[in-house]
């Protein structure tokens, strides 16, 4: 499969998504991700999520289970911090295009001196140096340039995500150097696998979050997100909510 079919796959779904809702673009707020109450789209996600769930099960996770029992620690760490370095890449431009130049400069700098003296970033060599690495793609910056975040909606094969995300993977996949390797598809697969690997140990705690896998994903999904676009920061609504449950503890004491 070569790039411009991954990129054609990666906007149709992207296409599909946008036709399946009414969203408006041109809002110059960003407002919550809406979980739809249409009981088309619903459906459609929840079957989605049963599709992805069964990839995963049936091939997916049983791929994560050999490759982490045939993979050495050691050598299992090097793909992880390789994969880590490319995308480093869309962290520096996304910082940059947010106008986080002192992020940008760090991401930058992690690759190039990874890439160098870590042996094409087999060696996480920045982290030593007190490089810090950010977590920033193309759907967080289209969020700090103002664009809504639309729906939610589950993906075939790509996942949980919404119209602003589904924007975003298009542009962050574009922009990894790893899209422009010969075995490109290749690469992205063994990233997964990679990755699928490395949450086998914590697979469990989602479903200790509610009876609904469904909406455990969903809910654990949309909260990681909006802790990505504040930077971490709680919004005054959460503080505001922290500060009454304190209060109401201590009026028990």
């Amino acid at each position: 499969m070569n790039k411009e079919l991954i990129v054609i796959i990666l906007t149709s779904l992207w296409l599909t998504a946008c036709s399946s809702q009414q969203i408006d673009l041109t809002s110059d707020k960003s407002p919550s991700v809406n979980i739809s109450k249409s009981s088309a789209l619903t459906a459609f996600n929840r079957d989605a999520y049963l599709f992805n769930k069964s990839i995963d099960t049936g091939l997916i996770k049983p791929l994560a289970k050999a490759y982490q029992k045939i993979t050495p620690e050691l050598i299992n760490r090097g793909v992880t911090n390789v994969f880590s370095n490319l995308a480093d890449v869309p962290n520096a431009l996304n910082g940059l295009l947010q106008f986080k130049l002192k992020d940008a400069a760090s991401d930058t700098g992690r690759f190039v001196v990874n890439s160098t003296l870590g042996l094409g970033g087999v060696f996480d060599i920045a982290t030593k140096m007190k490089l810090q690495k950010h977590h920033e793609d193309f759907g967080q910056t289209l969020a700090v340039w103002g664009m809504p975040s639309g729906e939610y909606i589950m993906l075939p094969i790509l996942g949980p995500s919404t119209m602003r995300d589904g924007v975003g993977t298009i542009i962050d996949t574009i922009t990894n150097p790893s899209f422009f390797f010969e075995d490109s598809l290749a690469y992205y697969t063994l990233d997964k696998i990679d990755q699928r690997a490395d949450i086998l140990s914590v697979e469990g705690l989602l479903k200790d979050m509610s009876d609904d896998d469904y909406n455990s994903l969903r809910d654990a999904w949309l909260q990681k997100r909006k802790y990505l676009i504040n930077d971490g920061k709680l919004d005054q609504q959460a503080i505001e909510k922290k500060k009454s449950l304190i209060d109401e503890l201590e009026d028990l004491d």
